[in-house]
């Protein structure tokens, strides 16, 4: 095959090839310039939708803002003194610019996204976690005012505990002067909300999450608890010193708890034999071996702190020398658990009496009627005051939300013991419902007293144990002689002098 020079057939010079040449470069830029425009033209609608979304996301964003403000400023309105507003506003308001960060692309990193979304992710979790400590504040505070009445004893708080903690608490329950405020700090990738409390001219503590919570769960104690060992030496007693009928609970005494019978006498405060016992000494020293395993498991269970408030406490409440330094020393732990024992034999154990003969004084001891009246009168009130002032009935006489005619009932029925001394009647109303009650002495026929409605439960008991009494009260010559409604009159004045 011959050669061909392949641009011989290409028209270069004439004007026709150029023309030519001159429409084909036309058309080809025309057409790179329609799909420029084209393409800026999808990229202007892409932007667009873009710009909208993130206009959506970010109103969004600002929702979820506002749904968190809202939520701390539920809890601030309720607790003004602890400036939630003020640590909280600034956190807030950077949640929408943390998404934004991260939805449009200027971060890149997936740590440092996943970062962001997990400090976002705190900021919406803060109303919980406010209300949270809120909720543990006030546990804490039912928990103090459980204790404080106890103070000194098993249970209650611990008086001389070392700081200003009991102090502090009682600031952030808003029970005392001082300041509490809220702060929120950025920490390890984490917010950590805190509540700064300062006593009135004590020192500043700060307060945690974690340790609010410890003391919502009772992890832990906001303040110093003297350990309650009441039920651990309730059944140290009823394992070592008695047996328990599993059927109806009751207690009969073990013979390995106690000696072989002896007697004793039992003087009066001038020195004279009144009664002869005959007992079983308690055997202590078997009792304190018997139960050491036990005492030793319940002390360890303590902490120092524990340990420490009920030695100062219970063990050694005259001396309160000992400290968190010292409590784990061995002549600590041997006070302690001696302490511990003896609490238990001292409060929760007795010897056992068999039996008790009274014995007839001496007759140059002798005592006249009146004195052995006397005698007699002094003795049951002893019992009848006891009765009356470790009970926990409520008597009140028509207290606001109390029935008069029931309370009546538990009055009658509560100063019917045998001890006391006493009987009650009651004057009725024209509606032939209780209007007054009249207690009267068994010691003293002359003695009356009044129970008129409104009296408090104090009120009553008083009057109860002053009829107990048996003393002169309302005693005059002319008492007997006066109307129902001028005893009333006369007894309510005499009363109100008391």
């Amino acid at each position: 095959m011959s050669y061909r020079n392949p641009q011989q057939n290409v028209d270069t010079q004439s004007a026709q090839g150029i023309a030519n040449l001159q429409r084909t470069i036309a058309g080809t830029f025309g057409g790179i310039v329609q799909q420029e425009l084209q393409t800026q033209k999808e990229l202007g609608i892409q932007q667009k939708k873009l710009a909208d979304k993130r206009a959506k996301e970010l109103k969004e964003y600002e929702k979820l803002e506002e749904q968190v403000a809202l939520g701390i400023k539920n809890y601030e309105i309720d607790n003004p003194d602890l400036k939630l507003g003020d640590s909280m506003a600034p956190l807030v308001d950077s949640y929408s610019d943390i998404m934004t960060r991260i939805n449009s692309g200027a971060v890149t990193d997936p740590k440092e996204i996943a970062a962001l979304r997990s400090q976002a992710s705190d900021i919406l979790t803060m109303p919980k976690r406010i209300g949270n400590m809120l909720e543990s504040i006030s546990a804490t505070d039912l928990l103090m005012t459980e204790t404080e009445s106890k103070s000194g004893s098993m249970g209650g708080l611990d008086p001389s505990q070392d700081g200003n903690m009991p102090e502090a608490m009682r600031v952030l329950m808003n029970k005392a002067k001082g300041d509490r405020s809220t702060r929120v700090e950025f920490e390890n990738g984490k917010y950590k909300a805190y509540i700064d409390v300062t006593p009135e001219g004590g020192e500043k503590i700060t307060l945690t999450e974690e340790q609010l919570a410890d003391y919502l769960s009772g992890k832990t104690q906001g303040v110093q608890i003297i350990p309650d060992a009441t039920e651990a030496m309730e059944n140290l007693k009823n394992t070592h010193i008695y047996n328990t009928d599993s059927k109806t609970g009751k207690l009969t005494p073990k013979n390995s708890a106690f000696g072989e019978e002896r007697t004793r006498e039992i003087k009066d405060d001038k020195g004279n034999v009144i009664r002869i016992e005959t007992y079983k000494p308690l055997k202590k020293d078997y009792l304190a071996s018997a139960g050491k395993a036990v005492i030793e498991s319940e002390i360890s269970a303590m902490s120092k702190t524990e340990k420490v408030a009920f030695m100062n406490n219970i063990v050694a409440p005259d001396t309160k020398g000992f400290t968190i330094n010292d409590i784990e020393t061995k002549e600590s732990k041997e006070a302690l658990l001696k302490g511990y024992t003896d609490y238990w034999l001292n409060n929760f154990a007795s010897d056992q009496v068999i039996s008790t003969r009274n014995v007839a004084l001496p007759k140059e001891s002798k005592t006249s009627a009146v004195e052995k009246k006397e005698a007699a009168m002094a003795k049951n009130y002893k019992l009848a005051k006891k009765a009356i002032t470790s009970s926990t009935d409520d008597l009140n006489f028509g207290a606001k939300g109390y029935d008069t005619e029931s309370q009546y009932e538990n009055i009658s029925t509560f100063a019917g013991r045998p001890e006391l001394g006493i009987i009650v009647e009651r004057i009725n109303d024209e509606d032939g419902k209780v209007d007054r009650i009249v207690v009267k002495s068994l010691n003293n026929p002359r003695q009356e007293f009044i129970i008129a409605k409104g009296f408090s439960d104090k009120a009553v008991k008083d009057i109860l144990l002053k009829a107990s009494k048996g003393s002169s009260t309302a005693e005059n010559n002319d008492y007997e002689s006066l109307s129902v409604e001028e005893k009333y009159k006369k007894l309510m004045e005499q009363y109100k002098k008391q």
